[in-house]
């Protein structure tokens, strides 16, 4: 056998093999990232917020922190707690759809009709009267979505000041 059809016999298996192999992606018809073509699913597949959200918990971090006029830490208390959603005035479902708008049940039987704006895990909500209700770094799955936000403030006092941090993380499942 020659050179030439040895070369010819690989090539031809070569394209037989590369025609024949099976396409990775994502293949759930719910995802973001959704590849009609793919037929084996590489655990590539992206979930948005769009759907109706049901707040699960809440875990508040609370974190006082004293300092000394020259900056030295003093004291520092921590706490952690999980609570109902109501804890920070949620109550009721979440919406969200594909154009934008955000249906959210507060306390008091009040549903705010906002919108909101993601960039890249950053979620913004706009109440419906404009004003920016919370800012959020999200995560979600198909049936999880978590809100996560810190909130600090400084108080100055006559000897030193003092940080308060309040970090909020909500969970949501999916309905």
């Amino acid at each position: 056998m020659t050179v030439k059809k040895i070369l010819f016999i690989i090539l031809c298996i070569s394209i037989i093999f590369i025609s024949c192999s099976e396409q990775d992606g994502c293949t759930d018809p719910i995802a973001t990232n959704y590849n009609p073509d793919a037929e084996q699913d590489d655990g590539s597949c992206v979930f948005g917020i769009i759907g109706i959200w049901k707040p699960d918990s809440v875990i508040i971090h609370l974190l006082e922190q004293e300092y000394s006029l020259s900056g030295e830490l003093l004291d520092s208390e921590e706490m952690f707690l999980t609570r109902p959603s109501e804890n920070i005035g949620i109550s009721g479902n979440m919406q969200f759809t594909n154009d934008g708008i955000a249906i959210i049940g507060f306390l008091n039987n009040y549903i705010d009709t906002g919108t909101y704006i993601i960039s890249g895990n950053n979620f913004s909500h706009y109440e419906s009267d404009g004003d920016l209700g919370a800012e959020f770094i999200y995560s979600s799955s198909k049936t999880q979505l978590t809100l996560f936000r810190s909130m600090s403030e400084t108080d100055n006092d006559y000897d030193g000041y003092d940080i308060y941090t309040r970090e909020e993380t909500l969970y949501l499942t999916k309905q």
